[in-house]
């Protein structure tokens, strides 16, 4: 099979985590798939955006631009995913469409590149409604090649894709009718869309790394840890829900005896706008000495903190799906999480707690539950379940049945 990806967000030297998680399927796929070409659209997401806000930047970005506009070339991930890359300048989608004719243009030249290394390509498969979902149905016009759109749109829509009567506008509702499939990160997901009058998407979740999120090794005569550690992993931004953990920290502190308030301990990582002022509170609201603040930290330390707490815990608003979830059951861990959306289809009563969103007093009782009885949550069912739902084959087993359903 040849298939064309086209993701809404990509890394980049500017932002090397956006879009992540669509880079690693298509290595995935790959790596599953050694018969199959995968290709991926590039047109410099994100590094060649002009904010409307911040116009000091717009003179770097430009020069950046020229310098580098015209060149194409092939990168390769795997032996058989390749990046493809032409670039194109991006703005608001509320001027000019954001130059999206001059972005559908990148991706004519990369898909063209495509089909001349390995034939024609079989499928198009969109990361995000607008605007690859858009530009996939451009290029399905154009070239005569079914496509799919994978939504992680959260919350959906974004609100620039409603209209003044609350409905989705037509670069959105357009991409999504014609698509042969729709793929939703969460049954949650699902319902919204299916609640714009579309087709119900199917739900197929993200996928994490089994290989490289695990469990630790069990030592013989492993001694105890001298603290309980509590481990969050999220944007320092309002939709992480970092106030409201604070909150039910300090409620169940409050609690614990002198001695096993000794040994609790809270880790903090992401970055964000608001990581000061969140520091700031916790100081405010007296339980600065029971948290530590990592700061923004690497695919290889979250490893590190996931396989070594006792508890995963986010207290997000919003989640379309919410990865670090799955990463901390993948190293076996329960988990603390508010039914925000995505959560619900990762979180059960064998893997850990659910709990309402804003809900403090829910979320205190939920930290004093672990504290007092994660030991008894059993990490090879955890695992287990990790497994069967999130894991390489368990995602791209269920892509490769939509793909082979279309072409049927």
């Amino acid at each position: 099979m040849n298939l064309f990806i086209i993701p809404s967000w990509y890394p980049s030297p500017v932002s090397p985590i956006s879009g992540i998680f669509f880079k690693e399927q298509a290595c995935y796929i790959g790596q599953l798939k050694p018969d199959w070409n995968i290709s991926i659209s590039v047109w410099g997401q994100g590094q060649y955006y002009i904010p409307a806000r911040k116009p000091c930047y717009v003179l770097n970005i430009l020069k950046r631009y020229y310098v580098n506009h015209g060149q194409q070339y092939r990168f390769s991930l795997e032996s058989n995913v390749h990046e493809y890359y032409n670039i194109a300048l991006e703005w608001t989608s509320k001027i000019l469409k954001g130059n999206i004719n001059e972005i559908l243009r990148a991706n004519c030249i990369n898909i063209d590149s495509a089909i001349k290394d390995f034939g024609k390509i079989d499928i198009i498969h969109a990361h995000v409604s607008y605007p690859a979902g858009w530009i996939a149905m451009k290029l399905s016009e154009k070239y005569k090649i079914p496509y799919v759109i994978t939504e992680h749109m959260g919350p959906f829509p974004f609100k620039q894709f409603l209209s003044k009567n609350g409905d989705l506008i037509n670069i959105i509702r357009e991409p999504l009718q014609k698509a042969d499939k729709v793929i939703a990160v969460s049954p949650s997901l699902a319902e919204r869309i299916n609640s714009f009058g579309l087709a119900k998407p199917v739900y197929i979740p993200n996928v994490v790394n089994e290989e490289f999120f695990l469990p630790l090794p069990v030592k013989e005569g492993h001694n105890a840890k001298s603290k309980f550690t509590f481990f969050t992993l999220g944007g320092m931004t309002p939709q992480k829900g970092i106030p409201d953990l604070i909150a039910a920290i300090k409620s169940f502190i409050a609690r614990l005896s002198r001695e096993e308030q000794s040994r609790v301990e809270f880790i903090i990582g992401g970055s964000g706008e608001e990581a000061e002022r969140y520091r700031l509170l916790a100081e405010k609201m007296g339980v600065s000495q029971w948290i530590r603040w990592l700061g923004g930290i690497d695919r290889n330390e979250a490893r590190y903190y996931f396989q070594h707490c006792d508890c995963f815990v986010l207290a997000s608003h919003h989640e379309t799906f919410g990865v670090v979830f799955a990463e901390a059951i993948a190293c076996g861990k329960p988990v603390i999480a508010t039914r925000c959306g995505g959560p619900e289809c990762i979180v059960n009563e064998s893997n850990g707690q659910l709990v309402e969103v804003g809900n403090i007093g829910q979320l205190s009782e939920a930290l004093e539950h672990m504290y007092k009885l994660a030991r008894y949550y059993n990490a090879d069912i955890i695992r287990e379940g990790f497994l069967q739902k999130f894991s390489r084959s368990a995602v791209v087993n269920q892509l490769e049945a939509v793909y082979y359903s279309i072409l049927k």
